[in-house]
């Protein structure tokens, strides 16, 4: 897959000292997916304001890889999780390679980034205690407010990430509905 960007702490954060490489740890694989519906809107996880985070938080579905499992499975799974729908017409936009300190999280990561079309009907997102316990919601929105909202947050890894994937799909042909 293409590497699309390559995303440091200093590059989110300049003039603070990166995280040395030795001090990040195992590195970590993860995919996100800009998911269409047939109205061409795009599916984006809605964090409301809370104590620690004053501001509200849009982020594309996607998680973790699990141990044994495919970047393939871990899309489809984290789509269900996420967003309630199973995908299919997927496509490679490339990968982004993360590394450095985000919300005092060490991060190394490789997101692999994805395009794809809902697959039948909507259904309920699955989420974690934790997604629950952050009010966490779908939102659907068209392709412009989507970029829109996402670069009006903090500048974060999540940010940075998610306006490389939008920025991939506005500037090229989108799937077919």
């Amino acid at each position: 897959m293409k590497i699309l960007s390559t995303i440091t702490q200093a590059d989110i954060f300049p003039g603070q000292i990166s995280t040395p490489a030795k001090q990040m740890g195992e590195l970590r694989q993860a995919v996100r997916v800009v998911l269409l519906d047939k109205d061409g809107k795009v599916a984006l996880g809605f964090y409301p304001p809370k104590e620690n985070y004053p501001n509200e938080e849009y982020e594309l579905p996607g998680g973790g890889v699990d141990e044994g499992e495919s970047i393939t499975d871990a899309l489809a799974r984290e789509c269900l999780e996420e967003v309630g729908c199973k995908i299919k017409d997927v496509k490679e936009l490339g990968v982004i390679k993360e590394s450095g300190v985000g919300k005092n999280i060490k991060h190394d990561q490789d997101t692999y980034c994805f395009m794809a079309l809902v697959d039948g009907e909507k259904g309920e997102p699955q989420y974690t205690e934790r997604e629950k316990q952050d009010l966490c919601e779908v939102r659907w929105m068209p392709l412009n407010e989507a970029f829109e909202k996402i670069s009006n947050q903090e500048p974060g890894f999540s940010r940075s990430r998610s306006m490389i994937c939008l920025n991939e799909v506005r500037t090229n042909k989108p799937l077919s509905r």
